[in-house]
């Protein structure tokens, strides 16, 4: 049914990028539906796409209603998140991720 889902990880994939962190390549954890639709490495041979070693990504296929079940959730998590931390938290939060994202560049560029 439309509740249930069964979430293939990207874990079990080879992958033809070569990530310092693969931790940042991951499946996300909210699922709607069953279909995932594969991304390929631009610069892989036939052989790679056929044998399933350039897929660097699984995408949800999601439609409209799924996608306001997304926005209804952030905005109902960020809601709670707010009560709940201070602005100065908030600011350290983002110092720290505008840090991650500066240090690992190199791997966010790749996928």
């Amino acid at each position: 049914g439309r509740g249930s889902s069964s979430i293939r990880s990207i874990s079990g994939l080879t992958t033809s990028i070569h990530l310092r962190d693969p931790s940042l390549l991951r499946v996300p954890a909210v699922t709607f539906h069953r279909e995932s639709l594969q991304v390929f490495d631009p610069a892989a041979t036939e052989e790679e796409i056929e044998n399933g070693s350039a897929v660097i990504a699984l995408v949800e296929v999601m439609n409209r209603d799924d996608a306001k079940k997304a926005i209804d959730r952030s905005e109902i998590a960020f809601e709670k998140f707010k009560y709940r931390t201070t602005g100065m938290e908030r600011s350290a939060m983002l110092s720290r991720w505008s840090q991650l994202i500066k240090d690992h560049s190199d791997d966010i560029a790749k996928i």
